[in-house]
């Protein structure tokens, strides 16, 4: 049975939110323990998502969690993040609230 905790009563370990593209995808990672963020980018084919992923939960360690956010909800990629939601909650983010969130905050209409 498939139990649903509240996020508020979550412990993460880490979140990434992440930016999916063709060939590599860009991430930020966040050290929920002090704070410290990591940017990255993978390639986009699965063995280099993959090689991510053990990474990602070498540093999560066995009983800790990982949110991830990202604006996708079909595809490749969400395939194999939900391929691990013992240890991973999925956040997948609606395009056009990204694309509003940049236009208030980047007035330029810069992606970063």
């Amino acid at each position: 049975m498939n139990t649903l905790i509240p996020i508020r009563d979550r412990k993460y370990v880490l979140s990434v939110g992440l930016d999916w593209a063709d060939q590599t995808h860009a991430l930020c990672q966040r050290v929920w323990a002090d704070g410290q963020r990591q940017l990255l980018q993978i390639g986009a084919d699965p063995a280099s998502v993959e090689a991510w992923l053990a990474q990602l939960k070498a540093l999560a360690g066995p009983q800790g969690r990982v949110a991830i956010g990202f604006e996708q909800s079909r595809g490749a990629l969400f395939e194999m993040l939900r391929t691990h939601t013992d240890w991973i909650d999925l956040y997948p983010l609606n395009p056009l609230t990204v694309s509003k969130y940049r236009e208030a905050f980047f007035t330029s209409g810069a992606q970063g």
